[in-house]
């Protein structure tokens, strides 16, 4: 009787389960490993050389960017990734990274180790391999594309339409139409031998019923690289009649000048921001070098796409008479309460409830400020949903001219500078009065400006010398001298 050779099961190969061989297990797995790391799977099939070519370039620029995370202060790191070319770098290093992790699962799956031809349930298997591997990092490299998005949006995307020129690409301007020029920044100050760095916030209401934007909040900040301190003065928004800086005064509220200059080109050719800058440069005595603006219906989203904060009142609060933003008497007591985005605004702006003033407004405005940072850090920077809208909200609220690159400069100097060497001030009486009764302009506050001037010297000194408190009902310490007059 004549032996016969055995036939395996339809379907089955001698040496692997159903439908899928040893040899293309040993693919898959190999694959899987370098997905994972760069040469892992090319050290499963024992491929020496292959190792060194793709385990290297990787752990080479894991120990590099190791190296640099580990040898900043993390404010400072953070400043960095908010520098729109840091971004975009670390974008393309993302995609490369992928690149080169599934050229390495491909070529360990393809390895001439692995005779024999490759099964369709194998191949299916390498590419289910190549898209959970591809899944987690491309996802990361589109969260970081929004960040980028907001990062150049809020440093290069220009003040909105409404505020201080036109956003419009030239491409999209009708034929023979130019576009308004754009504000031109004020003299840099020299970040080398540590100039004062002057900043106007602005808080803009620029709601479609509004006919113009107008300033709703007015704060100088001065910082001192040399001596380590900040100085600010809040301006009130009703404040009229004040310098342009070129001879001519604006009599209207300064808080409408934005909207005015905007709609004024002809006027106005630098735009309103650059108008508003110039304006209270010369009512203060000091040069404004850069802006940074909050839209107050931006805030009122970011607030909101963060599911609301939450607030530990110390003192009852109560608005009434507030009307703004669909709000109306707003009133707060003592406790931890949840406010959502208009809520939040409301116990931000309150200043003429009994016991308020500009100075308490100015303490609850950082009370929502902390507030948002915490529920961004706890709700909108880990559920993913959430974290669209923030960026979104943030990328529609604010805008600035600071220059993005000096950033890490300015974190690594905020870090030492705390509340005991900040000196701020209000411009209210005696720096200002009240306007007459019957003054067609309303409400208003007339400045009186030597004594601004006066105020504004002690405040604004020259770098390294300490700036002199103005006097107020809470006089700020005066910071004693630093040893260390170098910017870091």
């Amino acid at each position: 009787m004549q032996a016969r050779r055995a036939q395996p099961a339809p379907g089955r190969r001698p040496d692997g389960p159903r439908g899928l061989g040893r040899q293309d297990a040993r693919r898959l797995v190999a694959a899987i490993l370098s997905s994972i790391y760069p040469g892992l799977g090319q050290a499963y099939n024992r491929q020496a050389r292959l190792v060194l070519l793709f385990a290297l370039p990787i752990t080479l620029l894991t120990l590099l960017g190791t190296g640099l995370v580990l040898s900043q202060p993390r404010q400072v790191l953070f400043a960095r990734l908010l520098i729109p070319d840091v971004l975009l770098a670390l974008l393309m290093v993302n995609l490369m990274i992928l690149a080169w992790r599934l050229t390495a699962a491909v070529q360990a799956f393809l390895d001439g180790r692995h005779p024999g031809r490759v099964s369709p349930p194998a191949a299916l298997g390498l590419v289910l391999v190549l898209g959970l591997a591809a899944a987690p990092q491309g996802y990361l490299g589109y969260l970081g594309y929004g960040v980028y998005q907001t990062a150049n949006a809020i440093f290069y995307g220009g003040p909105d339409e409404g505020h201080s020129g036109p956003t419009t690409p030239a491409e999209t301007l009708a034929p023979g139409e130019t576009m308004a020029p754009t504000p031109s920044p004020a003299p840099s100050p020299d970040w080398l031998v540590g100039g004062r760095i002057n900043v106007l916030l602005m808080g803009i209401d620029s709601r479609p019923s509004r006919r113009h934007a107008l300033a709703d909040t007015l704060i100088v900040v001065s910082i001192d690289p040399k001596g380590k301190t900040v100085s600010m003065v809040s301006i009130p928004r009703d404040m009229v009649d004040v310098p342009m800086g070129n001879g001519d005064i604006y009599g209207p509220k300064i808080n409408s000048l934005i909207g005015y200059a905007d709609a004024n080109p002809k006027q106005f050719p630098q735009g309103g921001t650059r108008a508003l800058e110039d304006a209270l440069g010369a009512l203060l005595g000091i040069q404004i070098h850069y802006y940074a603006r909050v839209d107050l219906i931006g805030f009122i989203n970011m607030v909101d796409a963060v599911g609301g904060i939450d607030v530990d009142v110390k003192k009852p609060l109560n608005g009434a008479g507030y009307n703004d933003f669909g709000v109306r008497n707003f009133s707060v007591g003592v406790g931890i309460h949840h406010f959502d985005g208009k809520e939040a605004l409301a116990y931000a702006r309150i200043r003429k409830a009994a016991g308020e003033s500009d100075f308490t407004r100015a303490a609850r405005q950082q009370e929502v400020l902390v507030a948002l940072r915490d529920a961004a850090v706890k709700r909108g920077l880990l559920d993913l949903g959430r974290l669209q809208a923030l960026l979104e909200a943030t990328r529609e609220a604010i805008r600035t001219d600071f220059p993005p690159e000096h950033l890490p400069d300015l974190a690594a100097l905020a870090a030492e500078i705390d509340a005991s060497r900040t000196v701020s001030a209000v411009i209210k009486s005696p720096l200002v009065h009240s306007g007459k009764a019957g003054d067609p302009r309303g409400s208003i506050q007339v400045p009186v400006y030597d004594k601004i001037l006066e105020m504004a010297r002690g405040l604004f000194t020259e770098p390294g010398v300490p700036p002199i408190p103005w006097p107020s009902p809470k006089p700020t310490p005066v910071p004693s001298p630093t040893a260390t007059p170098t910017l870091p």
